[in-house]
């Protein structure tokens, strides 16, 4: 929760210009410079960029699991910013 919070704000249309020229993509904010590609599926998700953007976030948390898979949260500026090493409340269920 912390890093859907800290990257989108929990939103899922979010859509952020990186100065490298890449984008960072709907809730995770998956970068488009390798994990997509805009208008065919591609990138090391095998997805369409645009479908980081909609409300189905199955594909969005299937992506943010490859992208923890190779780089740990450390893949999350947000996460780094405001995440790490931080005691996050857990709320009552």
């Amino acid at each position: 929760v912390c890093l859907i919070e800290s990257e989108s704000a929990k939103d899922t249309s979010k859509v952020t210009n990186k100065a490298n020229g890449s984008k960072g993509l709907g809730l995770f904010q998956i970068n488009s410079k390798e994990w997509c590609t805009f208008g065919t599926a591609g990138g090391k998700c095998n997805m369409k960029c645009e479908d980081l953007t909609n409300d189905d976030i199955s594909d969005d948390s299937s992506c943010a699991k490859k992208v923890h898979g190779q780089l740990g949260f450390r893949g999350w500026d947000g996460w780094k910013r405001n995440c790490y090493r931080l005691k996050l409340p857990i709320p009552n269920c």
